[in-house]
């Protein structure tokens, strides 16, 4: 290796330190590289031990916020309880009459039915029938309508966002159709229904979702004599693994962190632990398409997109429900994030 060949990491590696001092704020200097992390557990009153990781732990499922679409309504399944309205013993045979076209497939017959019960009644409860009924009878405008009235009732609703979305794919509307199909997966950011759906959408429009993960290899564990085990599969993600060790297990670290910066302390952890990843990953000589998740966040450090990286790749997956809390500006750089570091143009 030439002196420049040797010298090219090392320059990486300090642009990296200054990327996320840049981008963390001043507080970043209080953040450790991995010889220091190394240093704190050579000189801890605690005992780590290394190991190779064969075998990767089960990870834990997904949280998915609708694991069954309300709105695949089964052939069988399709009741809607009026009980609590009065209805008269002529709606009633309409309503018998309705659910079975629907079963015998008869769509168009069976929505002249339900939307008279729902002209009767204004029962919210049968938007979502009514919708789904007029979109397998092929009416895609009446459909859209109901399903609009829906989603004022509920705006952030993945599973009515998921069905605009494929409503409109179908119909050729490609640009609604990638609008709520980007939507309705943040809302239900681990909904693989939705993400097939996202997928196909942003095929038509020639994009290629990159469908990876942040899944960090590694494995930790105190044993009964209380030692440390660190378990990793390799370089990026021992380091990693090391930091999250010393957050998780080094007395009174976590506490005397927390007072670096006005983040949430949880925020500050990961951005440490992803520090020192990333600082090995960029050590590598080969195999960085092994990774592509640090190649991801090697790209946005410069962009001081972390926040968005942790956001949509960490934080949106273990607690899926916290989107729905952002703002709308919020909503509209992490569909950014998506389009600049998630997608590639279709190859034809």
């Amino acid at each position: 290796m030439t002196f420049s060949e040797d010298f090219r990491p090392m320059q990486n590696i300090k642009f990296i330190i200054l990327f996320f001092f840049c981008a963390f704020g001043a507080q970043s200097q209080s953040l450790h590289t991995p010889s220091e992390i190394q240093n704190i557990v050579k000189n801890s009153i605690r005992t780590y031990v290394f190991d190779t990781l064969t075998v990767l732990p089960a990870p834990s499922p997904p949280i998915i916020i609708n694991k069954i679409l309300d709105f695949s309504i089964s052939q069988k399944n399709n009741f809607v309880d009026l009980s609590g309205y009065r209805l008269r013993k002529k709606a009633k045979k309409s309503l018998k009459k309705a659910n079975n076209y629907f079963s015998a497939g008869k769509y168009s017959k069976a929505f002249d039915l339900y939307r008279s019960l729902y002209e009767a009644t204004k029962a919210s409860k049968m938007l979502p029938l009514l919708a789904h009924c007029a979109n397998l009878a092929n009416n895609t405008e009446v459909s859209l309508d109901y399903y609009n009235k829906l989603l004022l009732l509920s705006p952030k609703k993945s599973d009515i966002l998921f069905e605009i979305a494929n409503i409109q794919h179908k119909a050729g509307n490609i640009n609604l159709a990638f609008r709520n199909i980007n939507l309705a997966h943040l809302y239900d950011r681990n909904n693989p229904v939705i993400l097939d759906s996202l997928i196909s959408i942003y095929r038509s429009k020639g994009f290629v979702y990159q469908n990876i993960n942040f899944e960090p290899k590694y494995q930790l564990y105190e044993t009964a004599d209380s030692n440390v085990v660190i378990k990793s599969a390799d370089v990026p993600w021992k380091s990693y693994a090391t930091c999250k060790a010393v957050w998780a297990h080094e007395p009174n670290y976590k506490f005397k962190m927390k007072f670096i910066s006005t983040a949430d302390v949880g925020i500050v952890e990961e951005k440490e632990c992803l520090l020192n990843a990333l600082l090995s990953f960029e050590r590598l000589t080969e195999g960085k398409s092994n990774y592509p998740m640090l190649e991801i966040l090697s790209s946005v450090l410069p962009e001081k997109r972390i926040d968005d990286f942790i956001l949509y790749e960490m934080t949106s997956k273990k607690h899926p429900v916290i989107v729905e809390r952002l703002s709308d500006m919020r909503i509209e750089q992490l569909i950014d994030y998506i389009m600049t570091y998630r997608v590639t143009v279709q190859v034809n």
